[in-house]
Parts: structure tokens; C-alpha cells; sequence
């Protein structure tokens, strides 16, 4: 025998159906083993909405596979001059063109020189512009880098310790010369063209005090405690 009870918001207790409608319990249909529940219906609430799937269709159309696309045959034919559809470059500008698999197997692109982008400097010499300079940026003064701060930078200390251990000859030369000293007059106005030849290892006014002013007269060591002064 099976039983179906009815459930409502408005009773405690479930209740047969049969006592409801007055029947038996034995002229209950088989279908009548499945319980169902009237408590949605009684409360006023509603099901869930159907999903909308145009959704999912939306999402899929938004994917952007360029070149992607098809099946490999119909790739392999996209390489190829029967191409169907265009290539999409995807705004990548190449130094050359591409070229078909049927046509130049051996070579994929030809490299064009004209192509192939140059930085441009432009002559600034007579424009009276100057560089932006943030306002929070703190005020440095500091005098222009002379020719004596580039020869203090790279000899001075060399010379001072060659004059102390005796390592100079009777013409004042060293008798074992750094690679800065070897250099001919060619090759060191070469390498002071080369991008980042104004970066140095040591100024100036880091090179000990007392080797400085051995070397240097008293004005020109004047010159140079002013110089530190500045900066």
C-alpha cells in the first residue's frame, strides 16, 4: 500500500491524501508513491527563472581568436597564396614581408632594410627649451665637468701612487702604465663617442684629499675646494 502526503504552510503535521479526498487508501494509483509538496504553491513562492542561454552564446562570440580558427588543413591553407580570409597582423608592424609556403619555402620573411625602424636624434643646439625639472626636485648647483675634472678622475690617483713607490722614470712617465695611460689619442676620442662615456668610476671630489693637493698648486687646489663647496 503507498501513501502520499500532502504538505501545507498552514499545517503542523502532514496529512494523507486519502483522508482529504475522502478515498480509500487502498484505490491510491501507483504514481501515488511519489511524494510531492504544496507548500510553494501555499506560501506564494515562486521557482527558479529559466536560464537565459543567449549568454553563454555572447561570451563565446567575444573570444578573439585571430588566425585560430578552423581546422589544420584550413591553417595550413591560410600560409598558403589560396588563403581564404585574410591574415590578421594584429597591428604588428615587421621589418619585411611574409611570404607564402607554396611560393618561398626556404624563407619565411624578407627582411627589408628600409623597414627596419632608426632612432632619430634631433639637433637641439639653438633651442632654448630645457629639460622638464620637477618643482620637488631639490636645487643642485654644480659647476660645469672641465677637461682638469676629467684628468683628476682618471690620472691623478695613479700618478700620486706611481710618485710615492718611485714607479716613474727620469722623464716622469710610469714605468707600468694603466690601460687609460696606454691609449693613443685616436682610440680615446673614439671611446669618448660611445654611449655612456660620461659615466665615471671615481670624481674628482671623492679621490683623497691629500694625494689631490700634492699634485695640485694652491690655486688650483683653491678651485677645487670651492668646487666641493657646490656640490
Amino acid at each position: 500500500m503507498s501513501v502520499v502526503y500532502l504538505s501545507c504552510g498552514f499545517i503542523s503535521r502532514n496529512i494523507p491524501v486519502c483522508h482529504l479526498l475522502g478515498r480509500n487508501q487502498t484505490q491510491l494509483s501507483p504514481l501515488g508513491s511519489s511524494l510531492f509538496s504544496t507548500s510553494s504553491a501555499c506560501e506564494g513562492r515562486r521557482g527558479p527563472k529559466p536560464q537565459d542561454h543567449t549568454i553563454y552564446l555572447r561570451k563565446f562570440n567575444s573570444l578573439q581568436l585571430y588566425n585560430k580558427r578552423g581546422t589544420r588543413e584550413f591553417k595550413k591553407q591560410q600560409m598558403t597564396s589560396k588563403r581564404l580570409l585574410p591574415m590578421i597582423d594584429l597591428g604588428i608592424r615587421w621589418p619585411g614581408k611574409w611570404n607564402d609556403v607554396d611560393l618561398e619555402p626556404e624563407v619565411r620573411v624578407t627582411v627589408i632594410p628600409e623597414m627596419i625602424p632608426d632612432i632619430i636624434v634631433p639637433d637641439l643646439s639653438d633651442c632654448d627649451l630645457k629639460p622638464y625639472v620637477s618643482y620637488r626636485t631639490p636645487e643642485i648647483v654644480q659647476s660645469t665637468f672641465t677637461s682638469r675634472d676629467l684628468f683628476d678622475s682618471v690620472y691623478s690617483k695613479k700618478m700620486f701612487n706611481d710618485f710615492q713607490t718611485d714607479r716613474l722614470d727620469e722623464e716622469g712617465n710610469p714605468k707600468h702604465p694603466s690601460e687609460q695611460e696606454l691609449l693613443e689619442p685616436e682610440e680615446a676620442w673614439r671611446r669618448a663617442l660611445v654611449t655612456g662615456a660620461d659615466l665615471f668610476e671615481m670624481r674628482s671630489d671623492e679621490a683623497p684629499e691629500s694625494d689631490i693637493s700634492t699634485i695640485l698648486s694652491a690655486e688650483e687646489q683653491d678651485d677645487l675646494d670651492a668646487k666641493k663647496h657646490f656640490n
